[in-house]
């Protein structure tokens, strides 16, 4: 999943570039190639949030509960801990990793799309000095200023932006000393 999602973040770094690189006066089927390569991509971005959505899901449920059950026997019982500690260290390693890296990795794809947002509000600030090809330009870049950016989400339920990583540890951590408190395990 995570080369999955570098790699479209590549792709999305790659157009930028490209973006940055164009010249005013802009020649309108120029702006139109640009175009469709923009929507192309996003297309293929909302295909791999579609495809993404439950396999995530599954994946950070997975790691999460592995973390809580670490966090329960933890605080409950501390005596296993020393018995089972290959098998929790390698659990908690694996969840810590998969969340960070998921959420990371998924994170990283809507910032590029912003960059491509500020790189055409950039064009689009050029193309008022031209009067003929800059209308014609500035129509088609606004197609692309005026698209929402695509938030990867775990089956809806999660968004994945980088703020979850704090909300999921503290939810662990808050609910790990609840439980531990009420010796319900």
């Amino acid at each position: 999943m995570c080369v999955l999602l570098r790699h479209c973040r590549i792709l999305l770094s790659q157009y930028d570039n490209y973006m940055k690189t164009i010249k005013i006066p802009v020649i309108p089927e120029s702006c139109i190639n640009t175009l469709r390569g923009y929507f192309s991509l996003i297309q293929t971005i909302h295909l791999l949030r579609n495809t993404l959505s439950f396999p995530l899901f599954i994946t950070l449920t997975y790691s999460l509960i592995s973390l809580y059950t670490f966090v329960v026997y933890a605080l409950n019982k501390p005596e296993v801990v020393p018995k089972y500690f290959v098998e929790f260290s390698s659990n908690i390693s694996t969840g810590v990793i998969i969340i960070c890296a998921i959420t990371v990795y998924s994170a990283r794809i809507p910032e590029y799309m912003l960059g491509i947002k500020t790189t055409v509000e950039s064009i689009l600030d050029q193309c008022h000095f031209d009067e003929f090809h800059g209308r014609i330009a500035m129509r088609l870049f606004e197609r692309i200023e005026k698209r929402n950016v695509v938030y990867f989400s775990a089956y809806g339920v999660m968004d994945l932006k980088r703020s979850f990583l704090i909300t999921a540890f503290g939810v662990l951590s808050t609910y790990g000393i609840l439980i531990s408190s009420i010796h319900l395990v």
